[in-house]
C-alpha cells in the first residue's frame, strides 16, 4: 500500500506571482545591503549577505516543493520524501519492531525523550507517532500524516505478523515438548 501527501497544488499565475515576488525580495534585500555596505564600507557584507538571500530562498522553495509517501510493503513500513523527481528513502523498518504507533498526543511518557524526525508537512498536532527499533536496536520516533485507510492497514498487518509469531512459537514448544517426551521414554 502507497499513500502520498502532497501539497496543495497551484496553477500557472500563483507560481509565476510566487517566482516574481522571490526575485523582487532578493532584489530588494540586495540593495539594501549593497547600501548599508557602501555606508559601512564594507562590500564583503554585500557577499555574505547575497549567499545568505540565496539560501534561505532555496530552502522555502524546497519546502514548499516536498511531498511525502508512506509505503507498507509486505512486512516493511517505509517514508519516502520527493521533491520534482527526486525521492529519498528517510526511514525503513519492520512492522514487527514497531514498538508503539497512535496519535502523538497520546505518546506515553517513556517514549517522549526518544529520536524523532518530522515526516509530514502539516502541523504536529493533528500527526500520528510511531516508535520502532531500527536495525541497531536504537528506538526512534517518526510523526506522520496518514489517513485513516493507512493507520487500518498498519494495524491489520502488525496483527496478522504478532499472530504468525505467535503459532510460531507454539509450534516450536509442541516440538521441543515432544523431543523431551521422547528423550523420557527412552
Amino acid at each position: 500500500m502507497r499513500e502520498e501527501l502532497n501539497q496543495k497544488k497551484i496553477d500557472s499565475w500563483q507560481g509565476i506571482l510566487y517566482v516574481l515576488g522571490i526575485v523582487l525580495l532578493v532584489a530588494v534585500i540586495s540593495f539594501a545591503m549593497q547600501f548599508v555596505a557602501y555606508i559601512l564600507k564594507m562590500q564583503v557584507i554585500t557577499i555574505i549577505s547575497f549567499v545568505g538571500i540565496v539560501v534561505v530562498a532555496t530552502l522555502l522553495i524546497k519546502k514548499r516543493l516536498q511531498n511525502y509517501a508512506y509505503i507498507i510493503d509486505r512486512g516493511n513500513m517505509g517514508v519516502e520524501r520527493s521533491t520534482g523527481n527526486n525521492r529519498k528513502l528517510l526511514a525503513e523498518f519492520h512492522i514487527k519492531d514497531i514498538v508503539w504507533h497512535g496519535p502523538l498526543a497520546e505518546l506515553p511518557e517513556e517514549y517522549k525523550n526518544v529520536s524523532h524526525s518530522k515526516l509530514t508537512f502539516l502541523p504536529l498536532a493533528g500527526a500520528y507517532g510511531v516508535v520502532y527499533r531500527d536495525l541497531n536496536g536504537f528506538m526512534r520516533r517518526i510523526a506522520i500524516s496518514p489517513s485513516d485507510a493507512f493507520i487500518g492497514e498498519l494495524k491489520a498487518r502488525q496483527e496478522k505478523i504478532r499472530e504468525r509469531a505467535e503459532k510460531k512459537q507454539a509450534a516450536a514448544e509442541r516440538a521441543a515438548r515432544e523431543e523431551q517426551e521422547e528423550n523420557q521414554e527412552e
